[in-house]
C-alpha cells in the first residue's frame, strides 16, 4: 500500500524554522524590555509581512515600531542580510502602519539574533528612513 501524503519539511528546514521562531521570541522580549508593547506578529501589509509590530505612548499620541528579525544558529554574517531594497520595503510597511494605527511617529529596527549551543547574542539596529 502506498502512502500518498506529502513528505514533511526536511530536517534543515525544521531547524531553520525553530531558529527563526526563537529569534522572534528573543526580539519581542528585547522590545518589551525597551518599553514597547507587542501589537502584532507576522502582520500582512501591502508591502510585505512585518515580523513584529510594537507600539508605545509618547507625547502627542502613539509611536510605532516595525521590527525585522534576522536569526542564525550557524554564525553567518547577519550584517549583510538587509539590503537597500529590503530597507525600502521595511519603510514602506512602516509608513502603512501610520494611518492604520493612527501613529504620530514610526521607526524601523532590525534585530539580529545569533545563537549557538550555549548563548544568544542580540543586536538592535535602528534603520534610517529612505
Amino acid at each position: 500500500m502506498s502512502d500518498d501524503r506529502a513528505p514533511g519539511p526536511a530536517p534543515e528546514r525544521k531547524k531553520a524554522r525553530r531558529v527563526g521562531q526563537r529569534g522572534e521570541e528573543a526580539a519581542a522580549a528585547l522590545a518589551v524590555r525597551r518599553g514597547w508593547q507587542i501589537h502584532g506578529r507576522n502582520l500582512r501589509l501591502q508591502a510585505g509581512e512585518a515580523d513584529i509590530v510594537c507600539t508605545r505612548t509618547v507625547t502627542g499620541g502613539l509611536a510605532g515600531l516595525l521590527i525585522e528579525v534576522k536569526s542564525t544558529g550557524q554564525g553567518y554574517d547577519l550584517d549583510e542580510r538587509i539590503t537597500a531594497a529590503k530597507q525600502e520595503r521595511l519603510w514602506s510597511m512602516a509608513r502603512e502602519l501610520v494611518p492604520r494605527l493612527q501613529l504620530v511617529e514610526v521607526g524601523v529596527v532590525a534585530v539580529y539574533c545569533d545563537f549557538d549551543a550555549s548563548s544568544e547574542r542580540l543586536t538592535w539596529l535602528e534603520l534610517d528612513a529612505w
